[in-house]
C-alpha cells in the first residue's frame, strides 16, 4: 500500500518545558487549513516533534491526520490474527529457562 503524501498544516509550534518537569505546547495554525481538513465538524491533526528546532524556534509541526480504519477489517480478522492461543517452541523454551532460573533465587 502506498504511503499517503503528508498534508502540512501552516504552523507554528514550540514546547515549553518547566522546572518541575511539565511542560505545555504554544500552537499557532492557519484556521484556513483546519477549516481546509474539518469534516463533520473534526479536525484530525498530528502534533510532530522536529528533528531539530527551526531557525524561529518552532519544535514541532502539525499535518491531517489521514489514517482510517480498513473497513473489511473486522474483530474475527483480529482474533484470527493471534493464532490459536498455543504456545510457540519458542515460548515453551522460554518458560522452561525461566522455571530454571527460580531455582538459583537467592531467597
Amino acid at each position: 500500500m502506498k504511503a499517503k503524501e503528508k498534508n502540512y498544516l501552516t504552523s507554528w509550534c514550540k514546547k515549553i518545558e518547566f522546572d518541575n518537569g511539565g511542560h505545555i505546547h504554544n500552537i499557532r495554525v492557519k484556521v484556513e487549513d483546519v477549516m481546509r481538513i474539518e469534516k463533520d465538524g473534526w479536525a484530525k491533526i498530528v502534533l510532530a516533534e522536529r528533528r531539530e528546532p527551526s531557525q524561529t524556534g518552532a519544535t514541532h509541526y502539525l499535518y491531517e491526520d489521514t489514517w482510517e480504519p480498513d473497513p473489511n477489517y473486522s474483530v474475527q480478522n483480529a482474533i484470527d490474527d493471534m493464532g490459536d492461543g498455543e504456545p510457540t517452541t519458542a515460548d515453551k523454551h522460554n518458560s522452561a529457562a525461566s522455571d530454571d532460573d527460580d531455582d538459583e533465587l537467592p531467597f
